[in-house]
């Protein structure tokens, strides 16, 4: 039933809006151009907000909510005397990625973009949640004036005129076995080209979309979709942010160190054919 309820009805409103367009990047800061750096932001954060916006500001979902009773005076299951439609909330799913929480070498472009949809995500729940309480207070205010009811009568009047938020759920997910890494730009602004051995060993897209649906049908607040390791790392960034730097640093320099000797290799082998 809740996995029913996040998606369209055709009664001219959304009930779920899910933002799940995104790309990845791969690639030195220093050496990423502007314009890749634009077109991360573009995808990943003002393509999402400005969607968001739209929705919410155009009618198709209501910014304060919805009331907690059914329209009418039926039962609460659409059976009564009113329009017959339980009056519900929309719910907002928002994939960011565990790199909205880490930022890690070669991903400054991607980290970022990550980083700032989370934020401004966590802040506008933080407003509807005001909207919502907002209109709540004003529905109360005027019931209260047009009506000599008793205290009594008023206090069940507040509560059946409460209105719950629209709902914003943030995915997290680690690895997942798609094209993303693939896809990922450089910052040359070229594709990647090549799937990431940890991509292809990642989770399943199957398994991922259900645990997605469900935490956005349950209007949970956030999903952290990634192993245990992951989840560690990311508690560990909070508790002990200098210590984990100092690993992510070393393990970045080792990364470099790698790929030089490579290089010197390479180039041996070369000298070596000429």
């Amino acid at each position: 039933n809740a996995t029913g309820n996040a998606s369209r009805r055709g009664s001219g409103k959304i009930d779920c809006l899910f933002n799940n367009a995104g790309v990845s990047s791969r690639g030195n800061a220093l050496e990423t151009s502007q314009d890749v750096l634009l077109n991360v932001m573009n995808i990943n954060f003002f393509g999402p907000i400005a969607i968001t916006k739209a929705i919410l500001t155009s009618g198709l979902m209501d910014p304060t909510g919805a009331s907690s009773a059914a329209n009418g005076n039926g039962n609460g299951n659409g059976n009564g005397n009113g329009n017959g439609n339980v009056c519900e909330p929309g719910a907002i799913g928002i994939v960011s990625s565990v790199q909205g929480k880490l930022g890690i070498a070669e991903r400054t472009s991607y980290s970022s973009s990550k980083h700032a949809l989370q934020g401004y995500m966590d802040s506008l729940r933080c407003e509807l949640a005001a909207y919502a309480y907002a209109a709540s207070t004003n529905t109360n205010t005027n019931t209260s004036s047009s009506s000599s009811s008793s205290s009594s009568s008023s206090d069940s009047n507040s509560n059946v005129n409460k209105r719950n938020p629209v709902s914003i759920s943030i995915i997290s997910p680690g690895y997942i076995a798609t094209n993303l890494s693939k896809n990922a730009i450089k910052s040359n602004g070229q594709l990647y080209g090549k799937t990431d051995t940890t991509t292809s060993n990642g989770m399943s897209p199957v398994l991922a979309s259900i645990k997605i649906l469900l935490c956005v049908a349950n209007r949970d607040i956030e999903l952290v979709l990634a192993d245990s390791k992951t989840c560690g790392a990311i508690q560990a960034k909070v508790q002990f942010p200098t210590l984990f730097a100092a690993f992510l640093s070393k393990r970045a320099s080792a990364s470099a160190s790698a790929v030089t000797d490579v290089d010197h290799k390479s180039a041996d082998t070369r000298e070596k054919m000429e």
